[in-house]
């Protein structure tokens, strides 16, 4: 038992501490104070982790739903009930009412099956936005004329007519891509 909630704690602060490790590579974060207090967190977290492992168990005791979950999307439209729907309250003996002569079938909606539907279709769009921002990056650091001046410094930086400010790191974690702005060796790289 205790050796159980150790092991799970364990795999889950390394779950944490990956997931921290990996935002903030991503992000490029390069402030020490911000690292400091990420990994100050995570520790202290970590510490917490089986403790807070027994808050955060829920336990269900309702019973499963009598009705499966339906296997279609969309009700399907067939022949009519199998028992006419009558109305609760007692008919008058005089008048006489018919079953109604074509009812829709009763379907359960697969809400399931809809939100999995709208989740795809956004994740889709979310997808292409991105691989088209990729392109559009690509095209732009290739179009970008590369400079070797002095004052780069040894370093892959590109001068582009398509962008309006400076933009590090826009191919390669060595290289910057600067407007054409008249950078020149004479000024050591400052604006004119």
């Amino acid at each position: 038992m205790i050796l159980s909630i150790l092991a799970e704690s364990a795999l889950r602060s390394l779950l944490l501490g990956g997931v921290v490790w990996i935002g903030l590579n991503l992000l490029r974060v390069r402030n020490p104070h911000l690292h400091w207090t990420s990994w100050v967190v995570v520790l202290a977290a970590s510490l917490a982790m089986p403790l807070l492992m027994h808050w955060t168990t829920v336990t269900v005791t309702l019973k499963a739903l009598p009705v499966p979950a339906p296997e279609t999307l969309w009700p399907v439209v067939g022949p009519a009930l199998l028992e006419p729907l009558f109305p609760s309250l007692p008919l008058d003996p005089v008048t006489t009412v018919a079953p109604p002569a074509a009812a829709a079938a009763h379907a359960a909606f697969n809400w399931l099956a809809l939100t999995t539907a709208v989740y795809a279709v956004i994740a889709g769009m979310l997808l292409f936005r991105l691989a088209i921002g990729v392109y559009l990056t690509w095209r732009l650091a290739r179009a970008a004329r590369p400079v070797s001046e002095p004052w780069t410094g040894g370093r892959r930086v590109r001068v582009s007519n398509l962008i309006g400010g400076p933009s590090p790191r826009i191919d390669h974690p060595a290289s910057s891509a600067l407007p054409r702005l008249g950078f020149s060796q004479a000024s050591g790289g400052a604006r004119p």
